[in-house]
């Protein structure tokens, strides 16, 4: 008995099979040719000499809190610029150190061209409140709890923190040291951070409030823009309730007397304001 031959593949199949190995080895070439360029073009950049140092600065709010001659004074080390430098030979990463050092970056990307530039990009602190010490030095508290300085000419409109203050400028978050419990019994930075925090969410805060003073005690006293009374807040603990038995208060109050009656409004006692009256 005769053995059945397979039946040949069909055209379609066979078509469907070259075009497979066709892209295949497209890809294949593809690759090929895109490593050895990607090789020649790095044997190009470390030949090159650096000709151009670019800085980027993402502004806050339209605001600079630093400059280019401040970067580029972190670029170049002392007496050493890497203007004419070999590309190769330029250390991006102690570079990188010395710009995110800056109190006012928040994040620095730093890298070298093809061409020979070292292109320095940042993104700056973005500063949530004003602290003013005694002797008279001020800084910003930035959104994640480090101490920022202030530049002239950069003035914002920020909770300010006056009164009994005597701060030092400190490099790490304070959400870091605030478990440092003898740290947190000494500065009144975190209380002021959460505060600071607060009265960005909220509405009726950012409305009320003038400035904020530190008393001897280390109260917080809210200083409204309208009525001459003061509102002691205590600490930055229960922030959401004690606002909330404040608003109530204003609420049931302004329709029966007038503010201006009382001399300080108290919300650090838990479940009940008490006022005191002139």
């Amino acid at each position: 008995m005769t053995p059945e031959v397979p039946p040949a593949p069909s055209l379609k199949r066979k078509r469907k099979r070259w075009k497979k190995l066709m892209i295949n080895g497209i890809a294949v070439l593809f690759g090929g040719a895109l490593i050895t360029l990607l090789a020649f073009a790095g044997k190009e950049q470390n030949a090159e000499t650096c000709w151009k140092v670019e800085v980027e600065i993402e502004p806050v709010d339209g605001k600079y809190f630093l400059d280019q001659g401040d970067i580029l004074a972190l670029v170049n080390s002392k007496n050493d610029s890497v203007i004419g430098k070999k590309i190769k030979s330029i250390q991006i990463e102690k570079i990188h150190q010395r710009v995110s050092s800056n109190p006012s970056v928040a994040n620095a990307d730093v890298f070298t061209t093809v061409d020979g530039r070292v292109v320095v990009k940042i993104k700056q602190r973005q500063p949530i409140a004003r602290v003013f010490n005694q002797d008279g030095s001020s800084f910003y508290i930035d959104k994640s709890g480090f101490v920022m300085p202030v530049k002239s000419g950069t003035a914002m409109k920020l909770p300010v923190f006056v009164g009994n203050i005597d701060e030092p400028v400190i490099k790490e978050s304070l959400l870091e040291k605030k478990n440092n419990a003898s740290w947190a019994r000494r500065s009144m930075l975190d209380d002021m951070y959460y505060l600071t925090l607060h009265i960005t969410e909220s509405e009726f805060a950012q409305a009320l409030i003038d400035h904020i003073y530190v008393d001897g005690s280390r109260n917080l006293i809210l200083i409204p823009r309208v009525g001459d009374h003061k509102i002691y807040l205590g600490n930055a603990s229960q922030l959401e309730e004690k606002f909330k038995k404040l608003q109530t208060f204003y609420a049931s109050t302004l329709n029966t007397h007038d503010l201006n009656a009382f001399h300080s409004i108290h919300l650090e006692y838990r479940g009940q304001v008490v006022c005191e009256r002139k």
